[in-house]
């Protein structure tokens, strides 16, 4: 997370609106990922290796995962 505040900062914004932006940000995917994905938000965005672990190991999944990751990437136009 602190990787993405800097980058968000290196465009010039403040302190508050990068907070107002990643708050922003993070309430959008806890709305819009699946449940499971949800639930693992604030560690992958973290960085948290277990919670990326987590989330290597569902993408890896059978047939639930693969729609899992389907929604997910109609989230981001892919």
């Amino acid at each position: 997370m602190d990787e993405l505040m800097q980058r968000l900062k290196g465009t010039g914004l403040d302190d508050g609106q990068v907070s107002n932006v990643l708050s922003e940000l993070r309430s959008f995917l806890e709305e819009k990922l699946p449940a499971p994905l949800a639930s693992k938000l604030d560690g992958i965005l973290s960085g948290d290796a277990a919670s990326l672990s987590s989330l290597t190991d569902m993408m890896s999944g059978g047939e639930q995962t693969q729609g899992l990751m389907d929604k997910a990437k109609g989230l981001l136009g892919s």
